[in-house]
């Protein structure tokens, strides 16, 4: 084999490694900036839900279902609950999840909590409100950050293909 081949092959298996672990961080600092976005956003919505049920104490379900349809980007499978300090639930969308003691306990402890059960993502966070602290959980499914990053990795996949063939 000639020492210029030699240089050739292994010049495009070094661009390909590169290429490689360039298209792998792509991918993972989108899907963290998804899981991020997502996160801010479900927050965003149990703290307005938060401040609208304590605005309106007086006839909250029409009102709270008028908020939710009110919002411009609708979450697939939205559910929040609020709790007081005490673990009562003061208000929540349905009864689809409820979370357990140990997980309100570990939200009032570490002050956020986060997880996945199935396609729903879940957000746990203390926040505090003239004085009152209170616990919200939120969840939904996120069809749209999900369908971004799944094209994404098909688009790196097919292009890593094209550049090695």
């Amino acid at each position: 084999m000639k020492i210029r081949t030699r240089f050739t092959l292994l010049f495009t298996f070094i661009v390909g490694i590169i290429i490689f672990f360039f298209s792998l961080s792509i991918y993972y600092l989108s899907e963290e900036y998804r899981q991020s976005d997502f996160q801010s956003r479900l927050q965003d919505r149990a703290v307005a839900r938060l401040k609208l049920f304590l605005v309106a104490r007086t006839d909250t379900k029409q009102l709270l279902q008028k908020n939710k349809e009110d919002h411009l980007y609708s979450l697939i499978n939205e559910n929040i609950i609020i709790y007081d300090e005490n673990y009562n639930i003061l208000y929540f969308d349905n009864q689809t999840y409820k979370p357990n003691a140990g997980s309100l306990a570990n939200v009032k402890q570490k002050g956020k909590d986060t997880y996945k059960t199935g396609d729903n993502e879940i957000i746990g966070f203390n926040y505090n409100h003239q004085g009152k602290s209170y616990i919200l959980y939120a969840s939904a499914f996120d069809k749209y950050g999900t369908r971004y990053v799944k094209n994404l990795r098909k688009i790196l996949i097919v292009r890593g293909f094209i550049l090695f063939f």
